[in-house]
C-alpha cells in the first residue's frame, strides 16, 4: 500500500494527567484506523500517576515516547518539535482530542500540507458549555482567535520557530504569531478538536500575571488577565468564560457535541480500536 502523502505529526504534551493521555491516544488511534498518516509523538514530564501504564499499554501505537523531566510546557513543546518528521505539526495535548466527525485522511487529501499553514475550528468545552472558536462571524478576519489544537504548520516552518521557555504563560500565542508571518495560510471550516477549559492561559495565578505584565507592553493584555482572574474569584470559572466568549465564540450546550460523539463510545466498546 502506498503511503499517504502530508504525514502529519501529532504531538502530545502530558505530565500528570494519565486520564487526558488515554483519551488522547484513543483519539489519534481512530484517526489512524481512518487511514490518516500520523506520526504520534508524546512528550511526558516524568509523571508520577499512572501515566507510564498508559504509555506501556499502548507502545506499540505510539512512535516516540519521551518520558523525562523538563522546564515546563513550552520546553516540551520544543522536545517535540525537534523530534518530529512529519510534514505537518499539530499539537494535541494530553485531554484534547479530534472532534469525533472529522476525518484527518480527507484533511489530508484536501490540503498541501507541507508548504500552507492551515487553521481549523475547534470546541473548547467547560461544564455542558461549548464553544465554537473562532465565530461564524470573525472567520478568517483574526489568526489570533484560533486554538493551537486547530493550527497546522508545515516542516519548513516549525523547525526554524521554537516557543519561549522565558514566558510563564502565553507563548503559544507568540508562537502562531510567529510562525503565520512565515508560510501562506489557508482557512479549514471543519471543527477538527475538541479541548477542555482550564489551561495556564485561561486561569493564571497572580505570580504568573505579574510576570506576564513584565515582558508585556500592551497595557490591555495585562488587565484583561487581571479582570479574568477577578471574576474568577469573585464568580467562578463558568461565569468568567461566559463573560469572556459569549460574544466572541459561538455558544452552544455542550449536550449537543455529546450527542454528535456518543458513537465514539460505542466504537470503542464494540470494535475495540486497539
Amino acid at each position: 500500500m502506498v503511503e499517504r502523502q502530508n504525514k502529519i505529526s501529532i504531538v502530545t504534551i502530558n505530565y500528570n494527567n494519565a486520564d487526558g493521555l488515554y483519551n488522547t491516544i484513543k483519539s489519534v488511534v481512530l484517526q489512524k484506523k481512518r487511514k490518516a498518516s500520523i506520526e504520534f509523538i508524546v512528550v511526558d514530564g516524568a509523571s508520577t500517576d499512572h501515566t507510564n501504564q498508559v504509555l506501556e499499554k499502548f507502545e506499540s501505537l505510539i512512535d516516540v515516547v519521551i518520558s523525562e523531566k523538563d522546564a515546563g510546557i513550552y520546553h516540551a513543546m520544543n522536545k517535540g518539535l525537534s523530534v518530529a518528521t512529519g510534514e505537518s505539526i499539530l499539537f494535541l495535548n494530553s485531554g484534547d482530542r479530534f472532534f469525533l466527525p472529522f476525518d484527518l485522511s480527507q484533511f489530508q487529501d484536501k490540503f498541501e500540507l507541507n508548504s500552507h499553514i492551515v487553521f481549523c475550528k475547534t470546541i473548547q468545552r467547560f461544564g455542558e458549555d461549548a464553544y465554537v472558536r473562532p465565530s461564524c462571524r470573525d472567520f478568517k478576519k483574526a489568526k489570533k482567535i484560533f486554538g493551537h489544537q486547530g493550527l497546522f504548520v508545515p516542516k519548513f516552518v516549525y523547525k526554524r520557530v521554537s516557543y519561549r521557555t522565558d514566558f510563564m504563560i502565553s507563548a503559544d500565542v507568540l508562537w502562531i504569531k510567529e510562525v503565520t508571518e512565515l508560510a501562506p495560510i489557508k482557512y479549514c471550516e471543519d471543527i477538527c478538536a475538541v479541548f477542555e477549559l482550564g489551561g495556564i492561559s485561561n486561569n493564571p495565578s497572580l505570580k504568573q500575571i505579574k510576570f506576564y505584565a513584565m515582558q508585556q507592553n500592551k497595557k490591555s493584555l495585562v488587565i484583561k488577565s487581571i479582570l479574568k482572574f477577578l471574576i474568577k474569584l469573585f464568580f467562578g470559572s463558568k461565569l468568567m468564560y461566559r463573560i469572556i466568549f459569549w460574544k466572541k465564540f459561538d455558544f452552544i450546550n455542550g449536550k449537543i457535541i455529546d450527542s454528535m460523539e456518543n458513537p465514539y463510545s460505542c466504537y470503542d466498546r464494540h470494535k475495540s480500536i486497539f
